[in-house]
């Protein structure tokens, strides 16, 4: 059964991000005159700032905490997972994207300790994180299926029909791997067509966790709020 239920975030998780991502909004609009004048730049200078990079990956979420100036490692923090039960299906590789959700509000919270423990404050946050995977979401941004992963190949005919379709009109080779985006989303229409009248964004595993970063764990769905990507190989696949 797929967890249609939409992302759970711990309500401390959920607390410490939102403080995280305002201080780095206030210092990221902050002219570079404000830091002599302004009581709240004077506090969180320059030469404290650090930065998380987070990486979530097929086998884990991995973050650190850098001092910008130093590029000393402040902090690191990390959480293991697997993937679903294929059901001896040939070919599948499956997530449920709450287990990376799970793991950002893990990693987070361990490094949100060392940095409050500290005399830093966060200048930023950026997310890195596995490519090609399917995350196919319902208009208001709910997960109706487990992510397909980049190495799930269950597509292959699919693949091989985009590939001699796009041969024909370009006339010239191409070929798709199964492993990209495009074939996984010709599976899902005709094998769970329910599903598939439902779909309204197709994104990748790290926009998703950014989307859930940058907007909390329930989206606004009236249109103000839409997925992005970043110019990346995978992401016109």
């Amino acid at each position: 059964k797929h967890n249609n239920s939409g992302p759970r975030f711990p309500v401390s998780a959920v607390d410490w991000r939102t403080s995280v991502l305002w201080t780095a909004f206030r210092m990221s609009n902050m002219e570079d005159t404000d830091m002599e004048d302004n009581s709240f730049a004077r506090k969180f200078s320059r030469d404290k700032r650090c930065y998380i990079g987070l990486d979530v990956g097929t086998q884990s979420t991995k973050g650190v905490l850098v001092h910008c100036g130093t590029r000393e490692i402040l902090g690191r923090s990390s959480l293991a997972y697997g993937l679903e039960p294929t059901g001896g299906v040939p070919g599948r590789a499956e997530q449920n994207p709450q287990v990376w959700v799970d793991a950002v509000a893990h990693v987070l919270g361990e490094l949100g300790i060392v940095l409050k423990a500290s005399d830093h404050i966060l200048g930023g946050v950026g997310v890195s994180g596995q490519q090609h995977g399917m995350v196919a979401l319902s208009a208001d941004f709910t997960p109706l299926r487990h992510a397909k992963l980049w190495c799930d190949v269950e597509a292959s005919s699919e693949a091989t029909e985009i590939s001699e379709q796009a041969t024909t009109l370009l006339e010239t080779s191409i070929s798709i791997p199964p492993g990209f985006t495009i074939p996984k989303v010709l599976w899902m229409k005709r094998n769970e067509p329910d599903l598939f009248s439902k779909l309204r964004w197709c994104i990748l595993p790290h926009d998703y966790i950014n989307l859930l970063l940058c907007h909390g764990p329930n989206p606004d769905s009236s249109g103000s709020i839409v997925p992005t990507t970043d110019a990346g190989d995978a992401s016109g696949t």
